[in-house]
Order: C-alpha cells, then structure tokens, then sequence
C-alpha cells in the first residue's frame, strides 16, 4: 500500500544520490587527469616527427595511457580516499607538469577533499574501476 510507495520512492531516491556520487568522483578523476594530459599533448604537437618517435617523448604519450592491470594483492588494503587517489594520480604524473599545472591539480584535489562525501566517494570509484577492469 502506502507504505511501499514510499519505500519504493526512498530507494530510487537513495540510489540517485548513490550514482551521482560515484559519477562526481569519475569527473574529478578525469578533470585532474586532464592537466597533465593537456600538457603532454601540447608537448606532442609543438615537437617534429622526428623527436615523436624518440625516447624522449616517452613521458608525453604514457600521459594518455591508462593501466588495465589488475594485480591481486595478498592483503586487503585501507581503501583510499578520492582525494588520496587523485593526489596518487598527480604525484605520478609531476614530472611532466610545470608549477602552474601542479598548482592546479592541488586546486583540484583540495577542491575533492572538502566534498562532504570525498571519503566514500574514493573508496567507491576505487572499487568501481577495480570491478570494472
């Protein structure tokens, strides 16, 4: 009867909630992997063909690489943080951003941290892309 409307109604309400949460994380995650992307790329295009096939443009083209890599651990480890995964993600990539660009990202990664939900949300896309790869 009455009671299940409202039971029903509360459960999409909750899983609404629940899925912009995790697509809030997956943005902050691509907004922030965007910085060094954009650089990466600038880089790409400004050099001849030449320097493109080179060693040293190696960290340009890993920029826009993705691990699909899923390695068991024998432990289970603490979940991270979303704000904890992207500064993993940016401390990773620091060697082709300059201070400008690294500013930005700990913008970004503060920005995340001080969502109300930022601890579950990166505990939740952690395990959303683990499942997915």
């Amino acid at each position: 009867g009455e009671l299940g409307l409202h039971d029903a109604v509360a459960f999409m309400l909750s899983n609404q909630f629940d899925s912009e949460g995790k697509q809030f994380a997956a943005l902050q995650l691509q907004n922030l992997a965007t910085v060094w992307r954009q650089h990466a790329l600038n880089d790409l295009m400004e050099k001849e063909v030449k320097v493109r096939e080179s060693k040293e443009m190696r960290p340009q083209v890993e920029a826009f690489l993705e691990s699909l890599r899923f390695p068991v651990e024998t432990k289970v480890h603490e979940p991270l943080t979303l704000d904890q995964k992207m500064q993993a993600q940016a401390d990773e990539q620091e060697h082709i951003m300059n201070d400008k660009e690294k500013a930005h990202c700990a913008k970004l990664i503060g920005d995340a941290g001080g969502s109300k939900d930022g601890g579950d949300l990166g505990a939740e896309i952690t395990r959303q892309q683990e499942k997915e790869q």
